[in-house]
């Protein structure tokens, strides 16, 4: 279940139903005795969630059973429920039948004709994206080790693994490569004396290949094979007093370090390694007056620099520090007459920020004052569709970068064929469901 998916999560709460709170964690046992989770960026919205499903049970338990026998369809004994938006008391049940009454009735063909137009509002289908051309062209880069753009990247490369792979693993094509040859390959990239990664092997480590070297393990579910204990104290090891991250030894100080650190931490369940409420404190003072984020206080604007902020306060809770509204306002305002996006004012588009911009409307629930279909058929537009890959504008060359960035926005805009991509950490929803989910337990609901 996430908020993008097109296939809602139903259960009957008035059933054999059981939940329990662990913040950010609403734990549930169903009438199939299924023990479930919803895990919550923000802990208000999880209490609230609970308390909502408190009131809905105790305000119909009150309700009088209505007898089984009934010529009505199952569409027909649907009681209208008020919504929040209208619900401005405690949710109790309608003193009479009447105020159902008044609610007009929706047929069954109204709710079957909204979802099957998704496609043809879109415009767009599974063979307007050459996934296979992009698949080939992902694996043929590795092999391509001589070439320019393999040299003038070679200190990106572990970066440009975790953008190849996630591609693939959207695409549905993760098992095209040899899990072991790539864990192995990362691990020789590990610094075993401080805990941290390179960008390849030799190269000193940083946390931006620190981050990227976790994400991909965690995509193959290979977290295992680290000690996560020095990579977290490495990691930890790099916040300042200010609450701000530097980036490795140097000492240089950005808004994507403090990301990269909460990110990383957060994947390995090591977030109380560190200062989160400075951490908080320090992206808060980079915010702008027009509701942007910059990489230091005072510093501009920046579409990326917005996605390290906001994705740093939805992992570690802090979204109250945003004001949606005007923040919202300047990242739809990056949209071009072409329909892409940019970084910032007076920049051309860029398929990057398909990525940056959307994951950050999505966070703070805005993403529907931009234009998806004109942003879809410009990401499309900027495919290589004899060789696969995809540019930062139409007829450019490719490079990894901009086609996982195109894919991740695509993903982002629920495109037929794609695996869901969370926004806040970057990497496929099952894979995030299976770091929080996969290996948790509930102790009180499982053991009754």
């Amino acid at each position: 279940m996430n908020r993008r998916n097109t296939d809602n999560l139903v259960e009957d709460l008035l059933g054999d139903f059981e939940y329990e709170v662990q913040v950010p964690y609403l734990l549930y046992r169903n009438a199939a005795q299924e023990v479930n989770g919803i895990w919550f960026y923000n802990a208000h919205d999880c209490e609230a969630a609970a308390n909502l499903f408190g009131r809905i049970l105790n305000a119909y338990s009150k309700v009088p059973q209505k007898p089984k026998a009934s010529t009505k369809s199952e569409f027909e004994e649907l009681e209208a429920v008020p919504t929040s938006a209208v619900v401005e008391g405690p949710l109790e049940p309608p003193p009479t039948s009447s105020a159902a009454a008044a609610v007009p009735d929706v047929s069954d063909d109204s709710f079957v004709n909204f979802f099957s137009g998704f496609g043809s509002r879109l415009g767009a289908t599974m063979e307007d994206l050459v996934a296979e051309k992009h698949v080939k062209y992902i694996l043929s880069v590795e092999k391509k080790k001589d070439d320019f753009e393999s040299l003038v990247l070679e200190h990106l490369r572990m970066n440009g693994a975790y953008w190849g792979l996630t591609t693939l693993d959207l695409l549905h094509k993760l098992g095209a490569v040899d899990p072991d040859e790539v864990v192995s390959w990362m691990m020789e990239c590990y610094h075993q004396d401080c805990g941290g990664f390179g960008g390849n092997i030799g190269h000193d480590p940083h946390l931006l290949y620190t981050l990227s070297a976790v994400q991909v393990l965690a995509l193959f579910d290979r977290l295992d094979v680290l000690d996560i204990e020095k990579v977290s104290d490495y990691v930890a090891g790099l916040q300042n007093g200010d609450g701000s991250f530097s980036g490795d030894i140097w000492g240089e100080t950005d808004t994507r370090f403090s990301y990269c650190a909460i990110c990383c931490l957060s994947i390995l369940h090591r977030l109380d390694k560190i200062d989160v409420e400075k951490a908080v404190n320090y992206i808060v003072s980079c915010k702008n007056l027009d509701g942007g984020f910059g990489s230091i206080p005072g510093g501009e604007s920046h579409a990326g620099q917005i996605f390290c902020c906001v994705g740093a306060l939805a992992i570690t809770g802090s979204l109250h520090h945003v004001d949606r509204d005007l923040l919202g306002w300047w990242l739809c305002e990056r949209q071009c007459k072409d329909g892409g996006l940019n970084g910032r004012p007076e920049k051309l588009t860029d398929v990057c920020y398909s990525w940056w911009v959307l994951s950050s409307l999505i966070m703070i629930d805005r993403v529907h004052w931009i234009d998806k279909d004109k942003l879809t058929r410009f990401i499309l537009n900027c495919q290589d569709r004899e060789n696969g890959g995809i540019s930062d504008r139409p007829d450019n060359a490719v490079d990894v970068f901009h086609t996982y960035f195109g894919v991740a926005g695509l993903s982002l805009m629920e495109y037929p064929g794609l695996k869901s991509l969370d926004p806040a950490y970057a990497l496929p929803v099952d894979v995030v469901n299976r770091i929080f989910f996969g290996k948790q337990r509930a102790p009180s609901l499982l053991a009754s």
